[in-house]
């Protein structure tokens, strides 16, 4: 079937499957980035880095997690290294800020993809993988 005379045939037994709940979008850093212009993960940790003042040169561990494309690893490293107990994570609190989108962004394709993805009662049937809120922020839009 086809929605746009020049979109993507999308099987009818895909179709049906989301109707009947059988599926389940898996959206990754993608949406977001294309939408939005959010970083990818790896520049995401060069963000981070960057904000924190940190340098990977001397720390192995985050070296070679960096060079085998392990950006979470790198970050849970960073962490451990730059956390002082009782204070809040420094990471978790670069992390936020450089993903913070504003209250304007472009959530369209965000509000597609939850649209697309309910099955006949309504029920959102979509895992994400990304840190950033959009999708949350295209609802709460949708909502007004």
């Amino acid at each position: 079937m086809r929605f746009l005379e020049d979109g993507a045939d999308i099987d009818d037994e895909l179709i049906r499957s989301v109707a009947d709940g059988d599926a389940v979008f898996l959206c990754g850093a993608g949406v977001s980035k294309y939408a939005v212009d959010m970083p990818s993960f790896k520049k995401l940790t060069d963000n981070i880095y960057s904000e924190l003042g940190e340098t990977r040169a001397n720390e192995p561990a985050e070296r070679i997690a960096y060079d085998r494309n392990e950006f979470d690893r790198v970050l849970r490293a960073l962490e451990k290294r730059t956390h002082f107990p009782k204070a809040p994570s420094r990471v978790r609190a670069a992390t936020t800020k450089l993903l913070t989108t504003k209250a304007d962004a472009n959530t369209r394709h965000h509000l597609d993809l939850l649209n697309l993805s309910r099955d006949r009662d309504g029920h959102v049937r979509l895992l994400t993988t990304n840190f950033d809120t959009l999708f949350e922020l295209a609802v709460r839009e949708d909502l007004r």
